[in-house]
């Protein structure tokens, strides 16, 4: 995550449940500060953590990868899931909307950590995966595809 496009953002946690991860979208936490790698404050972790703050003044003490950036609603579809996208970390090179499905493309992508994270974010937001068309393949983890959702 970037300091500066991270802060401010309004996040859910992770839990573990079921042997995966899935946001706690009960409580929204907005990030307050970004602490980053060498700060003594990581006591020895290596992972960068964030402040989390919640709307009581309550603050949390989180690593960085056990959040899930809001989506924000208030954008048309398509620029919503290309931002929401883009704050966790998942880069897209085209989204599309057509007659009630959401395509997403993923060019060279890591079979678990872009497109199964594809898949995976946008259940998180309500979108049922249906099929993945493969459009470019050598035999290795990295493919580009084509993945087709439906809002339910």
């Amino acid at each position: 995550m970037e300091k500066n496009k991270i802060i401010g953002k309004e996040v859910w946690v992770l839990q573990e449940r079921n042997s995966g991860w899935f946001p706690n979208k009960e409580k929204v936490w907005k990030v307050k500060e970004y602490i980053d790698w060498g700060d003594a404050r990581l006591n020895g972790d290596y992972c960068p953590h964030l402040i989390l703050e919640d709307s009581l003044g309550n603050t949390k003490d989180i690593r960085e990868w056990e959040v899930i950036v809001t989506p924000d609603t208030s954008l048309p579809e398509v620029d919503m899931l290309n931002r929401y996208a883009s704050d966790n970390r998942l880069y897209l090179d085209d989204i599309s909307s057509f007659g009630g499905k959401i395509r997403v493309s993923i060019s060279w992508g890591d079979w678990k950590h872009d497109h199964g994270f594809c898949n995976r974010l946008l259940s998180y937001i309500g979108y049922s995966f249906v099929k993945e068309e493969v459009t470019e393949e050598d035999g290795s983890d990295c493919y580009s595809a084509d993945h087709y959702f439906v809002k339910h």
